[in-house]
């Protein structure tokens, strides 16, 4: 995928930054990060992030950005209130939303 690829010194970048490893896998399709006690997969081509194995609970992120913003706040035990709630304050963004 042209669009992940490019994205992929980036997210790398932010993995080391954050004591993590990133795997991008199926052609593009599939990023895994990790650290101990730690696991997020990201689906680019869906919009779909999963943070520790809860697939239940998918947070839709369609652009890196949006991932790293979600993970920063897992990693520092800063997490939304409720589903639907925005971590930047106020409304969800339209493109970043706990399902």
């Amino acid at each position: 995928m042209q669009r992940t690829a490019s994205l992929e010194d980036q997210a790398a970048a932010w993995a080391r930054q954050h004591g993590c490893s990133l795997r991008v896998l199926n052609d593009g399709h599939h990023w895994l990060l990790q650290k101990p006690g730690f696991m997020a997969e990201w689906w680019p081509s869906s919009a779909r992030l999963a943070v520790n194995r809860d697939y239940g609970s998918h947070i839709h992120a369609p652009h890196w950005a949006e991932v790293a913003t979600v993970l920063e706040h897992y990693l520092s035990g800063r997490l939304p209130p409720q589903p639907g709630a925005s971590m930047l304050g106020g409304q969800p963004p339209a493109s970043l939303s706990f399902l």
